[in-house]
């Protein structure tokens, strides 16, 4: 009977640490007015043009999506990256996503993380470019101004403007609970049960 009270103090243990993990949205720059966007105006993206939204993240996260809102001029190619920060910079990229917009249509884009990598405190970089052509990454309606990183010569040198934000939302999962807490209760469970049987 003690053996058992035991396995069950421990199941409860167990329960008690387990947390389910649920999406968190760790950055959101839409606006609460017109769709959170602006239908018309926007940051052209041209072949040799890059446009970098900087962002941190406290915590330790796994990514799930990211929505932009774009207005395509035609079935344009864009390139969005994710990228790790390089002395205020885009550094090296995380993970790389393809969206083509639709011509003549401004609308939010959705793309899921498929190689879900973890992003832990610090500061990010999502990027975006073009092959060819050009599109437009929309402002939002929120008001006043956001650091944003541009460049004219596909990434060699970089000029950060306090300006219009541009619309991005960031959604990811947070990584708990860590497997050293599980590490640690696994040890103090077998002890326990070491400790009952030789009693």
């Amino acid at each position: 009977m003690k053996i058992r009270a035991c396995t069950l103090a421990i199941s409860s243990l167990f329960i008690g640490f387990s947390v389910t993990a649920q999406a968190d949205v760790i950055l959101d720059t839409f606006g609460s007015t017109g769709g959170g966007f602006d239908q018309a105006l926007s940051y052209t993206i041209n072949t040799n043009d890059v446009v970098d939204r900087p962002f941190s993240v406290n915590g330790t996260y796994s990514l799930d999506s990211i929505d932009v809102a774009l207005i395509g001029f035609g079935s344009d190619l864009v390139q969005l990256d994710l990228c790790s920060d390089d002395a205020g910079n885009p550094g090296s990229i995380i993970e790389s996503f393809s969206i083509l917009t639709n011509p003549g249509t401004t609308m939010i884009y959705s793309v899921t993380s498929v190689l879900q990598p973890v992003l832990s405190t610090g500061n990010y970089h999502l990027k975006m470019s073009m092959d060819s052509d050009s599109a437009g990454w929309c402002w939002t309606t929120n008001p006043g101004v956001k650091p944003i990183d541009f460049s004219f010569d596909q990434g060699a040198t970089w000029h950060l403007q306090n300006t219009v934000d541009i619309t991005t939302r960031i959604t990811a999962t947070a990584v708990v609970p860590e497997p050293a807490s599980f590490a640690v209760l696994g040890l103090g469970a077998f002890a326990l049960i070491r400790r009952r049987r030789t009693a």
